[in-house]
């Protein structure tokens, strides 16, 4: 094999590759990224990554192939060379065996021991039986509003991803960690059948977070393609694929969490002056509890926190709306962690109802935490 490149282009793509590519595996060929020119055609080459519970595969254009062949690319070593040798233009080789591979660049080079390619596990491809086709915004949005409420502890496996649902033309991701729920919801076209049904698609945390980071440079009007598949799922869009197996164990019906309060007050603030109030609530709240008292009334929120031998902070916010009062008692971070996924002048929806704090907006989010202890109509 021998090929020639822009290094500082190809660095691009194989920083992508190399993010899913572990450090330290206890299975060492996967320590590399494989590099084959007989895969994608014209002048690119395919670059794979897997490490057995998420897996990347990404076509690199711009490259000029004079022979064909495989070889597995060190991360480490490989990524110091695209980004210590000066030389703009750079040449790799490497023997038929795939056994060894040389970079020359300038008047630089460097050998490097490879592991045989033949040994390397493939990367599922995409194929277009039946899948969801989305904006790569929606997985951004679906990411970042909802990732934040999933479950840390590994003993509640079911709860430590994001869920994947299709509701007619929609795509749903939910996260929770059984006191809070968040839900984000956007436009998808179906293609083929319901991909989406009874079976739980339930992406890990740290999975759907780096398909979302491999596809963050898409713009709002590109294509981005899900298929889902028996214990894991596809995510395919701009020569790129992400394959990432399933979280195992039934997730809780979120939809009981957002249904039942219809009848509830509604209050509506922007998220940023609501967010700026929580921020200075807190700074005395209880380190223990993280324990905040929320007082709506007609058109006014009082927010007070109380902190033993520390003190206590008292704020009042405008809000529009509300009839009767309405208090809770809630964990602040609970607050805070969604309020900052929104932009300032975000106009929230905000209902408190049977112990329960919801928060909505007119893009697709909605938002539940339970409280500690509330009442009021």
């Amino acid at each position: 094999m021998k090929i020639t490149f822009n290094r500082l282009a190809f660095l691009d793509q194989w920083t992508r590759a190399a993010s899913v590519a572990p450090q330290r595996h206890q299975q060492p060929v996967l320590n590399n990224v494989k590099l084959d020119t007989t895969c994608a055609g014209g002048d690119s080459v395919l670059l794979t990554a897997n490490s057995i519970d998420v897996g990347v595969a990404i076509e690199a254009d711009g490259v000029e192939i004079a022979e064909d062949g495989v070889v597995l690319l060190p991360v480490q070593k490989f990524t110091s060379v695209l980004k210590e040798f000066t030389a703009m233009m750079l040449t790799v080789s490497s023997p038929s065996d795939g056994g060894k591979l040389t970079v020359t660049g300038g008047s630089a080079k460097i050998t490097l021991q490879c592991q045989p390619p033949e040994e390397f596990p493939d990367v599922p491809l995409f194929n277009d039986i039946a899948s969801i086709d989305i904006s790569p915004e929606l997985l951004r949005a679906i990411v970042d509003r909802t990732a934040f409420a999933a479950a840390d502890d590994s003993s509640r496996y079911a709860l430590g991803g994001v869920l994947l649902e299709t509701d007619g033309n929609s795509l749903i991701g939910v996260a929770t960690d059984g006191r809070r729920a968040s839900k984000m919801q956007g436009t998808a076209e179906m293609i083929g059948d319901d991909v989406l049904g009874p079976e739980f698609t339930v992406v890990p945390t740290t999975a759907i977070q780096l398909a979302a980071r491999l596809f963050s440079d898409l713009g709002a009007n590109e294509s981005l393609v899900i298929r889902p598949m028996k214990n894991s799922v596809i995510f395919d869009a701009a020569g790129r694929t992400f394959y990432a197996r399933l979280l195992e164990g039934r997730f809780p019906d979120w939809r009981q969490a957002f249904s039942g309060h219809k009848g509830a007050d509604k209050i509506k603030v922007a998220a940023g002056p609501f967010y700026s109030a929580i921020r200075q609530a807190a700074i005395v709240s209880d380190s223990d509890t993280s324990a905040m008292n929320l007082v709506f009334s007609a058109n006014k929120l009082d927010i007070t926190t109380v902190a033993a031998e520390i003190g206590g902070a008292a704020v009042s916010l405008p809000v529009n709306g509300g009839i009767g009062e309405s208090i809770i008692k809630i964990n602040h971070h609970y607050l805070s962690d969604v309020l900052r996924k929104l932009q300032p002048e975000t106009e929230v929806v905000i209902q408190i109802d049977k112990g329960a704090f919801l928060l909505s907006t007119d893009d697709g989010l909605e938002y539940m935490a339970m409280g500690m202890e509330s009442t009021g109509d």
